[in-house]
């Protein structure tokens, strides 16, 4: 109903959302952001927009004491933009790719900035593009199409444990599973 509103249900309840059951992030005047997903992160729920990301953490009941706080100035370009590994969430926006474990974010993508920059990944197909960590490999993947293809065959990766980057060229359309 709105686009920057959290309703949440009662206690044992999922079908109960009362319209007093309602959480409003901050608007900025002049800035018309939306929520596009929700990550749970440790004791918080992240709240993702296009170009800012909400903590969201409460102790017993939501409609008492809940906090939403503004944790960052970057967003998200998709629902599957992001993907949790090691108690950190892994995400991608128009600016590149960046890791936030809640309290402090990591611009990661830096050196591979010119996928961004030179517009080797096309944006206007952004709603397919999507983060997929491997824990084993300890990697992060953000699978992305450029303009040569309608959907995402190539995937960015990221090792959190050498800090490399490299490309992945797949033969075919690769498609997200859904993160959340």
């Amino acid at each position: 109903q709105f686009p920057n509103s959290l309703m949440f249900s009662e206690v044992d309840e999922p079908e109960s959302v009362p319209a007093v059951n309602q959480l409003i992030l901050q608007e900025s005047v002049g800035d018309s952001d939306e929520i596009v997903t929700l990550v749970p992160l440790a004791s918080m729920l992240l709240v993702f927009q296009r170009r800012h990301i909400y903590k969201l953490q409460y102790v017993a009941q939501p409609v008492i004491d809940a906090s939403v706080l503004l944790s960052a100035y970057r967003g998200i370009l998709s629902q599957d933009c992001c993907d949790v590994m090691g108690g950190v969430a892994f995400a991608a926006d128009s600016h590149g790719m960046y890791a936030f474990d809640g309290s402090s974010l990591d611009p990661i993508s830096v050196p591979v900035a010119n996928y961004w920059r030179d517009q080797i990944i096309d944006f206007t197909k952004s709603q397919r593009f999507f983060v997929k960590c491997d824990d084993s490999e300890m990697v992060a993947r953000f699978f992305f199409c450029d303009s040569s293809s309608t959907s995402p065959d190539r995937a960015l990766c990221y090792s959190v444990t050498t800090k490399a980057w490299w490309l992945e060229e797949y033969g075919i359309s690769v498609r997200s599973s859904g993160n959340k």
